[in-house]
């Protein structure tokens, strides 16, 4: 099955208090879109995927701050798929 896909990315600089701030503000936007279209979804706790031991120890981490969340939808009865994501890349972006 080919799939398009059509990504958007806001970004936020700043500091840690505003940009978890921002987060927020689209976290809530989206849950208000589904919310209006009355498409069922589950806000979940996620992780990128990274690879090795090293890797296992970053998601855990990343999982543990609740650094990534997804949109998780139901497509069919058996498939549920994410539609959107939010994440904080604090380690990767330190202070001036």
């Amino acid at each position: 099955m080919n799939r398009a896909r059509n990504r958007a990315r806001f970004v936020y600089i700043g500091t840690e208090y505003d940009a978890r701030e921002h987060a927020e503000l689209w976290r809530s936007r989206f849950c208000d879109l589904l919310d209006g279209l009355e498409i069922s979804y589950e806000v979940v706790v996620a992780n990128d995927p990274f690879f090795g031991r090293m890797g296992r120890l970053l998601a855990e981490s990343q999982r543990q701050k609740a650094l990534k969340y997804e949109f998780v939808v139901p497509i069919t009865s058996e498939d549920n798929e994410h539609q959107a994501d939010g994440h904080r890349c604090r380690e990767h972006y330190p202070p001036p």
